[in-house]
C-alpha cells in the first residue's frame, strides 16, 4: 500500500490496547477501536483508515510476539466498501474520476 498517494485531510481517532488475563498469564486480548471518517463522496479515506488500523494491529501482534492473541476490533464499519473490506480481506477501489485502481488488503 502506498500511503503517500492519499491525503489525510481528516484525521480521526484510533486506539489499541493489549490486555492480559489476570488469572491466566499469557492469555492476551488485543482491543482496538476506531472512528472512521464519514463522507460518501470519499469512501477511499475510510478504506485507507481501516487498512492502516489493521496494519498497525498486525504490527503490534508481530512486534510483541502475540500471534495467539484474541482480537476485538470495534468501530463504525457500516459503509459497504468498509464492510466488504473486513469480510473479504481485500477491496479494490476505482474513483469515478480516475482510471487508477487502489487495492486495500486486510492485514490480520
Amino acid at each position: 500500500m502506498k500511503v503517500k498517494q492519499f491525503s489525510f485531510d481528516h484525521l480521526n481517532s484510533s486506539m489499541v490496547l493489549c490486555l492480559e488475563h489476570m488469572s491466566s498469564p499469557g492469555h492476551m486480548l488485543l482491543v482496538a477501536k476506531t472512528h472512521l471518517y464519514s463522507n460518501k463522496a470519499k469512501p477511499e479515506v475510510r478504506l485507507l483508515q481501516a487498512a492502516v488500523c489493521t496494519h498497525y494491529m498486525d504490527y503490534i501482534i508481530k512486534e510483541q510476539d502475540l500471534q495467539s492473541t484474541g482480537i476485538l476490533f470495534c468501530g463504525d464499519f457500516n459503509s459497504l466498501p468498509t464492510y466488504k473490506f473486513f469480510t473479504s480481506g481485500t477491496y479494490e477501489y476505482c474513483p469515478n474520476s480516475s482510471s487508477s485502481k487502489y487495492k486495500f488488503e486486510f492485514y490480520l
